[in-house]
């Protein structure tokens, strides 16, 4: 039998690391370079306005981070050196088509890495549906669109285990994931699509939006920015001051408003929060799309992150109940 050797498996390999800045991915980054110094090259993406800006986060914001804390012991005033050599900061950003890279740039990646892990994504528990759509399920499928160029695509998708919902007892591996939702036994006959959801949220933001620009509201928002000026001491008679002052009264209602639906929406299939819907349909479409099989959860009572770990274009043997 073939002695299997992590360390061996990671000679040489490039990684694309998505989702660095994240206490998950920061962690990942750490104990690749700690576990595996003889890996080839991370390639790790850091969202911000610029190259330089990527650059300065990350040298700021993650490698000052605690999980490194064991790199510093074993490499000192040499980390620097060593985290140069291993590590390529790219300015990029999951909602953006190609990553926000451009062709070239997007393809010399993919063509060059042997693995992508993706740990980015919205963690907020009830951001307004849009976000949450935006970074959880756009992202993800701008992440596998760019996985496909790879020469042997393979991803692993890091989720969560509460995307099982309100519900109690075991969830076992082989259960149906595809068409899944918490409320599935409760609700006979009802059966849940990813790409509709995704479509009837889209549509449902949109309403939102078209009822923040009704006439009648117009007025409300009028109304509660001469108050708050009022309040505030100041002009409600400026037309500059009243104009950003409706704007605002505007944004913070369209944003609640979009929370409210999303919150109505999860709890009505049976997710505590607005993050699980598209974290699930993420899950749900990153099967769909990419054949992904193998997962492993961390019991949602440990109050960790869970995995759905996947490897695209391989088949293996059906899953175990463990």
């Amino acid at each position: 039998m073939t002695k299997f050797s992590p360390t061996e498996i990671y000679k040489d390999r490039k990684i694309f690391l998505i989702g660095s800045t994240g206490f998950l991915g920061k962690v990942t980054l750490s104990l690749l370079l700690h576990r595996f110094p003889n890996v080839g090259r991370v390639y790790v993406m850091v969202r911000a306005r610029s190259q330089e800006e990527s650059e300065t986060r990350f040298w700021n914001n993650v490698i000052t981070a605690p999980p490194f804390d064991p790199l510093r012991e074993r490499y000192g005033d040499a980390l620097d050196g060593f985290i140069r050599d291993k590590v390529v900061v790219v300015n990029g950003d999951i909602a953006e088509d190609n990553l926000g890279f451009s062709e070239d740039e997007a393809q010399g990646i993919a063509g060059d890495v042997d693995v992508v892990i993706n740990s980015a994504g919205n963690v907020t528990f009830n951001p307004t549906l849009e976000s949450g759509l935006r970074t959880n399920v756009v992202g993800t499928q701008n992440v596998i669109a760019f996985t496909k160029r790879m020469k042997r695509p393979a991803l692993v998708h890091i989720s969560t285990c509460f995307v099982a919902g309100n519900r109690s007892g075991a969830v076992w591996e082989n259960d149906d994931v595809l068409g899944y939702f918490p409320r599935k036994h409760e609700l006979k006959g009802v059966e849940f699509s990813v790409d509709a959801e995704i479509r009837d949220c889209a549509k449902m933001s949109e309403r939102a939006r078209a009822e923040a620009k009704d006439a009648m509201m117009a007025a409300h928002f009028r109304e509660q920015a001469r108050q708050r000026l009022d309040e505030e001491m100041r002009d409600a008679d400026d037309p500059d001051a009243l104009g950003l002052a409706v704007a605002r009264e505007r944004k913070v209602w369209t944003r609640n408003r979009l929370t409210e639906l999303g919150i109505e929406r999860a709890k009505f299939w049976g997710w505590p929060n607005i993050t699980l819907t598209p974290k699930h349909s993420a899950n749900n479409w990153s099967r769909l799309k990419l054949e992904l099989f193998a997962a492993l959860c961390v019991p949602a009572l440990s109050n960790r992150p869970g995995f759905i770990l996947s490897r695209a274009g391989t088949k293996g043997s059906p899953p175990r109940r463990r």
